[in-house]
């Protein structure tokens, strides 16, 4: 359940990533802007929809997240909204809620361990 309720956190955390970029995202809606850290550095693009590619809890994975990305601090969409995070000019990502996940983020791909039970997990567009 505890397993369960991280996966989803952090899918959520996922979809709402770092900022995105003005133009429309592809489901149609607004995009933001990425403007974030430290002297005006911009974080790796990761808002929008990701897939599960692989997670310790394999009935989730091919499920979808939606993250969204604002001056680099991530939220998520339910139900993975128990997770934030923020994501670092250089792709680190960092995330929190029923889990604690590190790893890195570029604009196409997301790779993070999980505690407090080892889990692997990595998204993809």
């Amino acid at each position: 359940m505890i397993r369960r309720l991280l996966v989803i956190g952090v899918m959520g955390l996922v979809s709402s990533a770092c900022g995105s970029s003005d133009a429309p995202n592809a489901d149609g809606s607004a995009g933001g802007s990425n403007a974030g850290g430290a002297g005006g550095s911009s974080c790796p693009d990761v808002g929008g929809e990701w897939t599960l590619t692989e997670h310790c809890e394999a009935s989730f994975i091919g499920m979808t997240l939606k993250v969204t990305e604002n001056a680099c601090a991530l939220t998520f969409a339910p139900p993975f909204d128990g997770f934030s995070g923020s994501v670092t000019a250089d792709g680190e990502i960092t995330l929190s809620g029923p889990q604690s996940c590190t790893g890195t983020a570029t604009a196409t791909s997301v790779s993070m361990n999980c505690t407090p039970d080892p889990c692997p997990v990595k998204l993809a567009r």
